[in-house]
């Protein structure tokens, strides 16, 4: 992922319900990310992802298990 601020990083992360689990240089001023996720936190997160990373990010989602429950999401509302 291309850098971007921290700040921005932790914020995505805390308001869909993830944790970090490892953040390293990846070479040539990208940083890798491993975060664990609920599913449903990743709902619409690819379009901002993008936006993020001005379009030069990869973002990539592998099922790691099931978890207990989170709490309630602030990354989707939607109204029709």
């Amino acid at each position: 992922m291309t850098n971007i601020r921290r700040s921005d990083r932790k914020d995505h992360r805390a308001r869909r319900k993830g944790e970090l689990v490892e953040m390293k240089p990846a070479g040539a001023g990208k940083t890798r990310i491993i975060a664990h996720v609920p599913s449903r936190g990743l709902i619409g997160y690819h379009g901002e992802f993008l936006t993020d990373t001005r379009g030069t990010g990869v973002l990539n989602r592998v099922f790691h298990g099931l978890g207990a429950h989170k709490g309630q999401s602030q990354a989707v509302a939607l109204a029709f």
